[in-house]
């Protein structure tokens, strides 16, 4: 173990050249050894080599991974032209390589697949020539990527008895003379030079060197056939009983020192002008000696790369062998093995890169290099190779100087970890890529990568990053990104300038001294007069009126007006204030929503998922580590009757104990951290479960506690059936254990805190009802619950359920990234799912909080809840806001101040009471008011809408009269609030109406395909709402608020004509003259004001209605509405807003009329004309875009919460999203084209495609039972499948596929929907057939009463059993019957029944209508295992049947057992192997396999 170091490295900017040139692309390759290459390549034997070739290529930013074929076997192969199979030899075993062996055509025509450059070894030892020849000249006309062939692999063993030799000694020069003289005969018969790998020596050392063949080369004249010469190398051996030793292995210094040899031979390679390559190479030879497949073997192929490359390797082929007898492999039929990691972090760190310098000496365990590209930084690779297995941890700082710069620069890092050195990807340990890691089945990213990021400010020269024991860091430069970027945005920024200057055809904008021409286009648009002759109405060329313009300055209509005007530009850079005023009205919303985005994304993450480094160094949650314990828990189901249940509850309960002892070390009392024991058996009220829990119960105690007050955390660490259980919930249970070790560094607490890991959530919530039972939760006075639904790609937990304001508060305080909503507390009791939360508040009465992962619940239960479709940062997100939230609350009086409340009789069955609370965050800031606040809010906003809207009336029917008030104020706004209602009425019964259409047409769309759904009904309302003042005036008409138009379209011109003529008289008008008969004949043909003006007015009267029922639902505690109140409010400033405005922008323009210098005018003319006819926008700005933060937010949550019910269940939030948003694009044109264009064609394709995919799949529970009591039943099983309830695929689509499993299928859709087959017998599950016994050991009868005992065992590996008794008797009203499950047991705990705990009474009253008079089945769930079994363990268990009867009396006995389907049924694995990727496992609870005997008694 290393101890803490520190060191200072210089790292320069800039690079040079190492010797072999400029790093050529993917110098990380693969050597495959001869005749295990087929295997290797067939994806059916080994599945994993595509998909790692493939990361391995994305690694090297595209470039594909580089193969050499061969090794021992390519010289006992012979090439057989007819051959019909790739390759043909026989082995005495599996892991055996053949003696000898030939190959044919489809040999030669899989290495024509490869993608990357191909080097082909052909036999040399054997001797036959024209036999290596027929392969080369195949070869050379099929492998398009053909770049090498070796002669022969290591000639040094070849020895005088090999056939080369031909008898004679077998020397360096009769080896040098064979190669010369093959390579000659071989290049002319295939005519090719430069094709020849040369050497392909293991010991340079004893003479056979590179440096001793070149020479020889250009003496033989056969220089020109070679391409590159080859050397192999393996560091250490296990061969004829060698020992290994994975420290100098991985020891940098020693790494050093051993790729020295490399040196003399590359640049005797170099001496001829050719390259140098490492052509075979690995860590230990002859099986590696049990170090090869170590995670410190990961670390040695990054280390070696490195120097091999700087010692002028130009590429290394590392090899592989014969598949499950070469440990140094980087994957295999089952694996993708722990070097794999290390060469995939070589190739990140080589990508791209032109020039690698060792930093460091090379004489210690510490590493470091900078990778340059072109000479300029790009990288820095930092390893500390002190060889870590257990205990503390140490590290090594590297303190990396560089050259200031003026700017900041920053580092992004990658770290590649394990557990240890010693880590074994085949015992369940995965090392890490900063998260990232690879599957097994096919070496598919598992996760992805979360970088740290480290910033150094500018002119500072160093910056610090800590490696842990056996741990690699790889860092990309960010400086010279940032630099270039700077350059781009200050010559961006520079073009919008020059562009700003320009006007809209591109020409120039004059400045203060010049002159341009302006063209009045706007004389030419017809003009009508209302009669209040202040407004003129505009008609915008499409019958329609489109805008408001007043009729102080209809004089600058007249087409008299001068068309050349000095324009003066008073404003910066010399813009046209229309321009500028034009960005501000249009570019506004799109500012706001775009700070929405990056405020949103910098206050709701963590920077970077932290290490335990920073946990040593300050306390922090450790994202990273956590991360391992999610990796090391879900590698497969662990439902609570599972043996992989019990290894997940062993690892829990080790790493705590691991985290007890690191306590001790630290100096912290021996009862810091206390482990309780959970021993509680309980039964359900109904006596219908019998559960034995088996919680990890862990106490962190106060060394001084201000009271005996606790904070409890609860997760709970099973599974359902089919779910690896990633979200729900490995990364909860991570997140506690973590904690743990957190509070380790951080200063002791003031109240013990107590942490719930529970076994049994997913059975009908048992875990957490057995803790309300344990003496530890009398102390307990809040909680805080921890869950997980779907997945978490980079999303956050939410806080969406409590009953306290004042832990909802400390939330507040205390937690770093709050995400909270009211919302899913009131929208829950329609979701299919609940948590430990409902006990603790049910049945225990705490005040708590409930917090969960909510995003795509498509992964909800099913096996994609894996780390696949999870990411670090979201574990690094709920660990800081919990580590933070329990600091707090243990260290403050919150605690002392919570009381418990009554318990509810039925927690699971009642509905809990929902708080008085309001509750949400907007970009990061988490708002909680009280309910009584919120009324009020409420109260006081219509008290001020209605009180604004009375005085304005009462002023303006004094100022203008009660007529023009009627006409010019009320009847406008009455239509505009009609409008909005009309519309928003429509929207809702149009979408529910097309939604019901196209889920007829097309079942499953709104869950299969959510987001273009969403699209759809967005582009379905913005259309309506954007046409809906187009259609207004002739709905104006029907519903007589407008007068009939008489105006045709046949009368346009004349009507345009006039209307120039009112304007010629509005000119009059503002000289003193007032027209009233032309007046009023323009009145006559008008259709009624325009809509845009009034809008925001209409919308303030919608919102103010809307918040009567929002006030009526927060008196019931419904407080899912509570956005409205921002929408009034908003919509009321806006208001207030136009109202100063307008005043001001007039008096202005009137003070500025007379002004007399030239083109003074026309530019007021443009700035009026254009406020009058888009200061609506603005006034939508403020009453739309800025609430619409938080609906984005509201939405946001619900879409990807519920993506099943985006289509249908939140189309009115939808609704007012989008009517609030897209109001300022007024054209019925646009609204058209959004109907045409996206609606229609996107409606047609959700109407059309099938909707379920990978992505989003149809979900089936499994269950197959096999009923073994007699040999007849025994021969077939029955499977039933059952389809989650909300998800209505198309039942023939489902239909078919599951007949591809069997012919008898029969499928019921409707209220249930379900399919059910007969299995044969090789779909039987593997269990004996006398796996289940059961026993009857006596009958007592007293009075009437009789005691029926007996006892059975389950089948081997189930801890789920149920017992069904059936009575079968004359009808009896008093018949009575109830069963007890070890009856001899004192300490039954009766939980939802009673507070107290007492037991069941024995005696229930069963009356049936028929013969069948009395039925009754427990369902018994053991902790542990009775005895044990060959494979695993056996339940045995006792019971009572206590009944009233009358003689005679028959019955029966049936014992069902419960199995993983995942581990017992072949039926399972052929469903999985034959459906589509769209059709998905998904819940279950006991397991899929359900094996059933029965006997029958009578007395």
């Amino acid at each position: 173990m290393g101890l803490c170091g520190f060191e200072n490295i210089t790292v320069p900017d800039s690079g040079t050249a190492n010797t072999q040139g400029t790093l050529q692309a993917s110098v990380v390759g693969v050597s495959i050894e001869f005749f295990a290459f087929p295997r290797y390549f067939n994806a059916s034997m080994v599945p994993t080599t595509q998909k790692c070739l493939q990361n391995l290529k994305d690694a090297a930013n595209g470039n594909p991974t580089n193969i050499r074929i061969g090794g021992t076997t390519q010289d006992r192969a012979q090439y057989d032209p007819n051959l019909t199979v790739p390759v043909n030899y026989t082995v005495s075993s599996a892991t055996a390589a053949p003696m000898s062996l030939t190959y044919g055509p489809l040999f030669i025509e899989l290495a024509a697949s490869i993608s990357g450059k191909v080097t082909l070894g052909l036999n040399r030892e054997l001797a036959n020539l024209k036999n290596t020849i027929s392969a080369a000249k195949y070869a050379v006309s099929t492998v398009p990527n053909l770049v090498g062939i070796e002669l022969g692999n290591e000639p040094e063993f070849y020895g005088s008895s090999a056939a080369i030799a031909n008898g004679s000694s077998w020397t360096t020069a009769a080896d040098a003379a064979s190669q010369i003289s093959w390579q000659a005969s071989l290049c002319t018969a295939i005519n090719k030079t430069d094709i020849i790998q040369a050497g392909v020596f293991l010991q340079p050392e004893n003479g056979w060197s590179i440096a001793n063949l070149a020479p020889k080369e250009v003496s033989g004249g056969s220089l020109d056939y070679v391409s590159s010469f080859g050397e192999h190398g393996y560091p250490q051996s296990a061969c004829s009983g060698a020992t290994t030793n994975l420290t100098t292995l991985m020891l940098h210094s020693d790494i050093v020192s051993y790729t020295k040899r490399y040196i003399a031979e590359s640049a005797a390679a170099r001496a001829v002008s050719k390259d140098f390559y490492i052509s075979e190479t690995n860590s230990a030879t002859c099986g590696g000696g049990g170090i090869s497949p170590t995670f410190g073997a990961a670390l040695w192929v990054l280390d070696y790369a490195m120097q091999s490359i700087i010692n002028g390797a130009v590429r290394l082929y590392f090899h592989h062998g014969t598949l499950g007898n070469s440990p140094y492999s980087w994957w295999g039929e089952s694996y993708t093995y722990a070097p794999f990691y290390g060469a995939y972090f070589a190739t990140l760190a080589l990508a791209d890169m032109t020039s690698i310098q060792a930093i460091d000496g090379g004489t210690t365990a510490y590493a470091s290099y900078g990778l340059y590209k072109d000479s300029v930084l790009s990288k820095i690779l930092l390893y500390n190779s002190d060889l870590y297995s257990s205990g503390n941890r140490s590290f090594h700082t590297f303190n990396v100087q560089f050259n200031a710069s003026t700017v900041d620069r920053t580092f992004k890092a990658l770290r590649l970890s394990a557990p240890s050195a010693t880590s074994l990807v085949e015992s369940g340990v995965f090392p890490n890529i900063s998260g990232l890691t690879f599957s097994n089945s096919d070496c598919s990213k598992v996760g992805s990568s979360t970088p740290e990021i480290y910033t150094v400010t500018a002119n500072k020269t160093s910056v610090l990053f800590t490696v842990q024991e056996s741990e690699a860091l790889l860092i990309y430069d960010q400086f010279q990104a940032a630099h270039v970027n700077h350059l781009c945005w200050c010559s961006m920024i520079n073009k919008v300038l020059s562009i700003m200057r320009s006007d809209p055809d591109g020409n120039a904008l004059a400045t203060d001294s010049e002159v341009v021409s302006a063209s009045d286009s706007e004389a030419e648009d017809s003009v009508s007069l209302s009669d209040d002759n202040e407004h003129v109405e505009v008609d915008d060329g499409d019958g329609g009126f489109s805008a408001s313009t007043p009729l102080l300055f209809a004089d600058t209509l007249d087409s008299q007006t001068p068309l050349a005007a000095t324009i003066p530009t008073p404003l910066l850079f010399g813009l046209s204030p229309v321009y500028i005023l034009a960005v501000v009205v249009i570019g506004a919303p799109f500012s706001i929503l775009l700070f929405w985005a990056v405020l949103h994304s910098a206050v709701a993450f963590p920077p970077r998922v932290l290490t335990v480094s920073d946990t040593i160094a300050s306390g922090a949650f450790a994202g990273t580590e956590a991360w391992t314990h999610v990796v090391n828990m879900t590698q497969a189901p662990h439902p609570y009757n599972s043996e992989e249940n019990l290894r997940v509850r062993a690892y829990v309960d080790a790493t705590l104990r691991q985290f007890k002892m690191l306590a001790i070390e630290k100096g912290l009392p021996t009862d810091f951290i206390t482990f309780g024991t959970d021993m509680v058996n309980m039964t359900s009220d109904n006596g219908v479960i019998w559960y034995e829990s088996n919680n990890i119960l862990v106490k962190i105690s106060a060394p001084s506690p201000t009271s005996d007050k606790t904070l409890l955390l609860s997760a709970h660490f099973d599974t359902q059936t089919a779910a690896n259980g990633v979200t729900d919930n490995a990364i909860s249970v991570a997140v506690a254990l973590e904690l743990v070790r957190s509070l380790i560094y951080n200063p002791p607490l003031q109240h013990h805190l107590v942490i719930n890991f529970n076994n049994g959530e997913e059975l009908f919530l048992l875990g957490a009802g057995a803790f309300t039972l344990h003496p530890w939760f009398k102390t307990v006075s809040g909680f805080i619950n921890l869950d997980g639904t779907g997945s978490a790609p980079g999303t956050r937990s939410i806080l969406f359920r409590t009953n306290s304001l004042p832990l909802l508060n400390s939330w507040k305080l205390y937690a770093p990234y709050p995400h909270a909503s009211i919302i899913f507390n009131d929208l829950i009791s329609f979701v299919p799912s609940d948590t430990d939360y409902r006990v603790y508040v049910g049945f225990g009465g705490l005040p708590g909080i409930d917090i969960a992962f909510y995003s795509f619940r498509y992964q909800y239960h099913t096996p994609d809840d894996n780390i696949q479709f999870s990411l670090p940062i979201s574990a690094q997100h709920l660990g800081d806001n919990v580590l933070a939230a329990v600091i707090g609350l243990c260290n403050g009086i919150v605690l002392d101040s919570l009381d418990k409340g009554p318990p509810t009789l039925h927690p699971i069955t009642d509905t809990l009471a929902t708080p008085d609370i309001v509750y949400y965050d907007t970009v990061g800031h988490l708002t909680v008011i009280t309910g009584m606040k919120f009324r009020a809010y409420i109260f006081t906003l219509l008290v001020a809408c209605s009180g604004w809207l009375i005085v304005k009336s009462l002023y303006d029917t004094f100022h203008i009269g009660s007529n023009r008030f009627l006409l010019r104020k009320l009847k406008p706004t009455c239509e505009a609030l009609v409008l909005a209602v009309l519309v928003f009425c429509w929207v809702l019964f149009s979408t529910f109406a097309l939604s019901k259409f196209r889920m007829y047409l097309n079942p499953g769309v709104a869950y299969g395909s959510p987001y273009l759904n969403i699209i759809c009904i967005c582009a379905w309302v913005f259309g309506s709402f954007a046409c809906a003042p187009k259609l207004w005036p002739r709905i104006g008409e029907f519903l007589a608020l407008r007068k009939r138009s008489t105006s045709q379209p046949h009368r346009r011109r004349r009507r345009q004509h006039r209307l120039r003529g009112i304007a010629s008289a509005a000119d009059q008008t503002h000289q003193g003259l007032r027209p009233r008969t032309t007046l009023q004949s323009a009145l006559q043909m008008s259709d009624g004001p325009p809509l845009e003006k009034w809008l925001p007015y209409g919308i303030l009267c919608f919102w103010v209605l809307l918040l009567i029922p929002a006030f009526a639902a927060s008196l019931r505690n419904v407080h899912l509405l509570f956005f409205l109140l921002h929408w009034t409010f908003f919509s009321l400033l806006a208001i207030v807003f136009t109202e100063i405005v307008s005043p001001i922008a007039v008096k202005w323009w009137r003070e500025q009329l007379d002004d007399s210098r030239a083109g003074y005018q026309v530019w007021h003319r443009k700035i009026v004309r254009f406020y009058e006819k888009q200061i609506w926008g603005v006034q939508l700005a403020i009453s739309s875009f800025i609430p619409s933060l938080l609906t984005i937010e509201i939405l946001s949550q619900l879409i990807i919460g519920f993506p099943s019910c985006t289509g249908g269940a939140f189309s009115e939030s939808l609704s007012d999203l989008i009517f609030a948003s897209f109001q300022m694009l007024r054209k019925a044109v646009v609204g058209e084209v959004v109907l045409g264009v996206i609606f229609c064609p996107l409606f047609l394709y959700l109407c059309l495609v099938f909707p379920l995919s990978r992505n989003h799949p149809q979900q089936f529970s499994f269950e197959q039972t096999w009923n073994i009591s007699t040999a007849e039943s025994s021969r077939i099983s029955t499977v039933d499948i059952t389809f989650r309830s909300g998800i209505h695929a198309q039942p023939s689509k489902i239909e078919k596929q599951f007949q591809l499993v069997d012919k008898s299928l029969h499928c019921k859709f409707g209220i249930s929907n379900y399919c059910n087959f007969t299995a044969s017998a090789e779909l039987l599950p593997k269990v004996p057939l006398d796996s289940i016994d059961i026993w009857k050991n006596a009958t007592v009868c007293t009075n009437s009463i009789c005691d029926f005992m007996g006892h059975f065992s389950g089948v081997p590996g189930s801890r789920t059993c149920s017992l069904k008794v059936g009575f079968y008797s004359k009808p009896s009203n008093d018949s009575a019957f109830a069963i007890f499950i070890d009856p001899e047991t004192s300490n039954v705990r009766n939980w939802m029944l009673e507070a107290s705990g007492t037991v069941l009474e024995p005696l229930r009253n069963k009356r049936r209508p028929t013969s069948f008079i009395g039925a009754d089945e427990v369902i018994v769930l053991r902790r542990e295992y009775s005895r044990p079994a060959e494979d695993s363990g056996i339940i045995e268990v006792p019971f009572l049947v206590r009944f009233k009867a009358v003689r005679p009396f028959t019955g029966n006995l049936t014992v069902s057992c419960y199995l993983p389907e995942v581990n017992f049924s072949p039926a399972w694995h052929k469903l999985r192997d034959t459906l589509d990727s769209w059709v998905v496992p998904g819940p279950g609870r006991h397991g899929g396999v359900k094996i059933v005997k029965t006997i029958f008694f009578a007395f």
